[in-house]
């Protein structure tokens, strides 16, 4: 429930009929949801339109969803407006699991630290105003819009 509290929060559309809070109450300056769902029981196609923050959405290449597999973890990051004043990010972990983002499940170990400093660095980009992506690091697959 973490990545949809974070996404209703953000202003994510809704299919559960949540208004509020939290949803769309817009109260923070950036978020980050790890391992986010796509369209499905929470979430309609395009749900995440309507979002201007600061986003980082990371999944992995192994990041099984409820309706669709890996591949619908990455609807939201599709669905954003992308503007570089949005500082919006996507990370994919090569072979990271939903579970490893848990913080548990075979090979978390070498997931944590990348999660870590993924969300370090985004956060420091948005204090200073900057979506510029930091160096590349093995295995994740990093972009901004």
């Amino acid at each position: 429930m973490g990545a949809e509290t974070v996404m209703l929060e953000a202003g994510a559309k809704n299919i559960i009929n949540v208004s509020s809070p939290p949803a769309g109450q817009d109260r923070f300056d950036a978020y980050v949801a790890l391992s986010p769902e796509g369209p499905g029981v929470v979430f309609p196609a395009d749900a995440w339109s309507g979002i201007h923050k600061p986003m980082l959405i990371m999944t992995g290449t192994r990041d099984q969803s409820l309706k669709g597999g890996p591949q619908a973890r990455l609807a939201p990051w599709h669905d954003l407006l992308g503007n570089q004043s949005h500082c919006q990010w996507q990370g994919v972990i090569d072979g990271a699991s939903h579970m490893n983002f848990a913080g548990n499940g075979l090979g978390h170990d070498q997931v944590e630290p990348v999660v870590t400093e993924t969300v370090s660095a985004f956060l420091s980009g948005v204090r200073d105003h900057s979506c510029k992506l930091p160096p590349p690091v093995s295995g994740l697959t990093l972009q901004a819009k």
